[in-house]
């Protein structure tokens, strides 16, 4: 396969088709619930923080996975075509129910949490009631084009922020309730990729190799393109020049799911901190395999070179959780 760049964008030639199609509109038409991601020349529509259509090519159908357009599907989940006509017929009677069935299922809180607090800040972003505007969900990026099942993938997390008077940018790992804090997928495997790609190879303003584009770029294009397909989108437009001296946030916004902020915060400086840290909270049990500061440092310290991350604790889950602001909220607890 001949590589190419691998940017998020869509090119002049399907911005147009996508302006024109039914896909954005029906998008519009639902936008108190849905998502639309900006992917490499297509798009995704997110429901309840899963995926339920890839539109590319002309515009003219989608793909779906088969355990959301069949009522009580058991059989091999795989990605099928749709007609548009087929998609919006199904939409509310069969989609959206099965979604929710998968979500109860699997117990995919975290998903359907993330997206209700990008719904909830961007709708308050357009009411100037927060300052940020949640542009992209779900970030990956692939090293290479055939790089399909994401092996080779870096960069992963699950909200990108950016600050609509100074174009500061936010990236947002989310994690709900004790059983998402350590682990393979915990606060230090995102620490480590952090410090990795955007602490020590800046990636937010350098490629990695040759065809691929920094992050910065990618958001550039995506703002760009929402502003193109949104009449009402908060930035209007943006460039290069209104990021040149900026640099990416961190943080892990922590959602407290069934337990109290106080014992969740135990949690979290168990996987956080060394022992000697975690007696002043009568910590007995110190994680090793999984501690950020023994593997790492404490990434709760600035410090010149280093990645420095901070904590938004907030009680509840799903749409239940209260705010307002992605980053600036003040019912967050940010004492960590």
């Amino acid at each position: 396969m001949e590589e190419k760049k691998l940017m998020r964008g869509l090119d002049e030639e399907h911005l147009e088709k996508l302006k024109n199609s039914k896909w954005l509109s029906f998008y519009k038409k639902h936008k108190e619930e849905l998502f639309l991601g900006i992917r490499n020349n297509y798009i995704n529509l997110y429901y309840k923080g899963m995926n339920i259509a890839k539109v590319q090519g002309r515009f003219n159908k989608a793909y779906i996975s088969a355990r959301y357009i069949y009522k009580d599907f058991n059989g091999e989940n795989k990605y099928q075509s749709i007609t548009y006509e087929d998609f919006e017929q199904k939409y509310e009677t069969v989609i959206k129910p099965e979604v929710e069935k998968h979500i109860k299922k699997n117990k995919l809180w975290e998903k359907e949490t993330q997206q209700a607090l990008i719904l909830k800040n961007n709708k308050n972003c357009n009411n100037n009631r927060s300052n940020w505007i949640c542009i992209d969900m779900e970030y990956i990026k692939q090293r290479k084009n055939s790089d399909s099942n994401g092996k080779n993938s870096f960069g992963r997390f699950d909200i990108i922020a950016v600050n609509k008077k100074n174009y500061k940018v936010a990236l947002i790992e989310l994690k709900v309730g004790k059983n998402a804090i350590g682990g393979e997928s915990g606060l230090l495997k995102h620490a480590r990729d952090w410090k990795e790609d955007y602490i020590d190879k800046d990636l937010f303003n350098n490629d990695i190799e040759e065809g691929n584009n920094c992050l910065k770029q990618e958001i550039i294009n995506i703002i760009n393109n929402k502003a193109f397909l949104e009449d009402d989108y908060p930035i209007k437009e943006c460039s290069e020049k209104n990021f040149n001296c900026i640099k990416p946030a961190f943080y892990f916004l922590i959602c407290s799911g069934d337990m109290t902020i106080d014992n969740l915060k135990n949690e979290v400086r168990k996987y956080l901190w060394s022992e000697e840290k975690c007696k002043n909270y009568n910590i007995k049990k110190v994680s090793d395999k999984y501690n950020v500061e023994k593997n790492l440092y404490d990434i709760t310290k600035k410090g010149e070179g280093k990645l420095y991350c901070e904590f938004l604790f907030i009680e509840g889950l799903r749409d239940k959780v209260q705010i307002t602001d992605i980053i600036d909220d003040e019912n967050y607890d940010r004492k960590i």
